[in-house]
Parts: structure tokens; C-alpha cells; sequence
């Protein structure tokens, strides 16, 4: 009964322990996550200013083809000035998209936090219930050790008291 209660224990600190492990490794992604966000923001700045760039080339162009259209012509139609803005429009949505990234990221960035403040309180809990079940087992250990001892006491008084007992006899036989 004992040691099956011992090897239960024991199969409960591996998974503890296992548990522990897995844990470490999410901190770990999500340190390295911290790590790579400012590369990220730095790439997604870039790509900002390559769109903006872009956004004033076509600018310029759009500009050229108004200037270099002969006056004596009538005003080009609705049409053709949609078809120069259709491409803008189409530039300034990831632009947009972009920038509320951006302003999301450091809510991204607390939901984080918070995320491994409450992994390391995990981490903390899980340490604390190791540490209680080593102590348990301990006690265990303990109880098994004074069990023993106390048979042995016992076997001893019983063996002492057969030795009395026939000593006695014995003796009382030989007087008479």
C-alpha cells in the first residue's frame, strides 16, 4: 500500500515536472517574441515609407499627364481621372491597414506582459505544489521508518517475552 503510494508520488512530480518544463518553453517563445517585435515594427515602417514613396511617384505622374495634356483639349472625363485614382486608393488601404497595426501593437505588446506575469505565477504555484509534495513525501518516508522500527520493537518484546515465559517455566518445572 505504501509504495504504491510512493510510486503515485513519484509519477506526480514527473508530471509536474514536465509541466514545469513546457512551461519555461512558452516563456522562452514569448521572450523571443519580445525580442523580434521591434524588427517587425522596424519592417513595417519601411514598408510605410516604401508605400508612401510610391504614393508620391504616382502623385508626380498624375501631375505630368495633366500638365502634358494640350489645353485646347476638353478636361479629360470623369472616367480617366477615376482610373489615375483607383491605384491610389488601392496604396492607401494597406496604408491604413498598417497604421492601425501599429496602434495596436502596444496593446499587443501589454496582452504579452500579462501573459507571462501569469506564466510565471503558474510557474510559482506549480513550484510550490512540488515543493509541498517532496515534503509529503518525506513525511512518507518518515512514517514508514518509525513503522518499522516499531515492529522491530515489538518483535523484540515478543521474543523477549517468549524468552521469559520459557525461562520461567522451565525452572519452575526443575524445582519441583
Amino acid at each position: 500500500m505504501l509504495l504504491l503510494l510512493l510510486l503515485l508520488l513519484l509519477l506526480l512530480l514527473l508530471l509536474l515536472l514536465l509541466l514545469l518544463l513546457l512551461l519555461l518553453l512558452l516563456l522562452l517563445l514569448l521572450l523571443l517574441l519580445l525580442l523580434l517585435l521591434p524588427l517587425l515594427l522596424l519592417l513595417l515602417l519601411l514598408l510605410l515609407l516604401l508605400l508612401l514613396l510610391l504614393l508620391l511617384l504616382l502623385l508626380v505622374l498624375l501631375l505630368l499627364v495633366l500638365l502634358l495634356l494640350p489645353p485646347p483639349t476638353p478636361p479629360p472625363p470623369p472616367l480617366l481621372l477615376l482610373l489615375l485614382l483607383l491605384p491610389l486608393l488601392l496604396l492607401l488601404l494597406p496604408l491604413l491597414l498598417l497604421l492601425l497595426l501599429l496602434l495596436l501593437l502596444p496593446l499587443l505588446l501589454l496582452l504579452l506582459l500579462l501573459l507571462l506575469l501569469l506564466l510565471l505565477l503558474l510557474l510559482l504555484l506549480l513550484l510550490l505544489l512540488l515543493l509541498l509534495l517532496l515534503l509529503l513525501l518525506l513525511l512518507l518516508l518518515l512514517l514508514l521508518l518509525l513503522l518499522l522500527l516499531l515492529l522491530q520493537l515489538l518483535l523484540l518484546l515478543l521474543l523477549l517475552l517468549l524468552l521469559l515465559l520459557h525461562h520461567h517455566h522451565h525452572h519452575h518445572h526443575h524445582s519441583q
